[in-house]
């Protein structure tokens, strides 16, 4: 059996993942759901892990890409523990 390597996605661009992640922000926003990285797995063309490797973390390809980070839970300490 001959080894061929799969070159799918290969060699993708950094503005191509860019356009990926505000296609699939864009079309879940019209289902009235946001980005996240686990939603980025089940409907982008591409790894998510990809995209943290990429842009240094998946919330600076999401800022790249120009799109909104969800806000940080503010838990007091009380309640946290």
């Amino acid at each position: 059996m001959k080894f061929e390597l799969d070159t799918f996605n290969r060699n993708v661009t950094d503005e191509e993942l860019l356009q990926d992640l505000v296609a699939v922000d864009a079309k879940l926003k019209m289902q009235g759901t946001r980005l996240t990285y686990r939603s980025y797995k089940e409907f982008g063309k591409y790894s998510a892990g990809t995209i943290g490797v990429r842009f240094g973390s998946w919330n600076d390809g999401l800022r790249k890409a120009g799109i909104a980070l969800p806000q940080p839970f503010n838990i007091s300490w009380d309640i946290a523990h």
